[in-house]
């Protein structure tokens, strides 16, 4: 019984933890009417709010909600439908060269739009079952 409820415990802790309220993302619809800046040739970023945490550094542990769309507006990934926030180590090569680029640098809390050419996105696309050789966008909420 004590292991059941230490259990139970755990999974609400971790629930609280990973709680994210999506209406306060600004960033899980297709831009329309956004600002681009060149961040280098190939990728493109507005930032829609600036965040008020800690700012990411290489190495450091990012988590995020975020929708992938293809420039023809089809959606191919919503995290927050799906549930699924998503982690990694930054500058470490463990997500698509574009998000290594651009959240560099950006505070905690930010929500972006990422803009990518194929080459810093998914390249062929093959090895994920996405379109090849496409230009992708993403809307990006870096959680605190």
């Amino acid at each position: 019984m004590k292991k059941l409820i230490l259990s139970f415990l755990g999974v609400l802790f971790l629930l609280s933890c990973n709680s994210f309220d999506a209406s306060q993302s600004q960033v899980l619809h297709y831009p329309s009417q956004i600002q681009w800046k060149q961040v280098s040739p190939g990728i493109q970023m507005a930032v829609v709010h600036e965040g008020t945490g800690e700012v990411l550094t290489k190495g450091s542990l990012v988590e995020v909600h975020y929708v992938g769309w293809y420039t023809d507006q089809i959606e191919f990934y919503h995290s927050v439908r799906l549930k699924k926030l998503y982690r990694f180590k930054l500058g470490r090569g463990r997500v698509i060269p574009a998000w290594d680029t651009t959240l560099l640098g950006l505070k905690r809390g930010s929500q972006i739009y990422v803009r990518s050419d194929h080459r810093h996105a998914f390249g062929d696309g093959r090895a994920d079952g996405l379109r090849s050789f496409v230009d992708v966008v993403f809307g990006i909420h870096i959680l605190d």
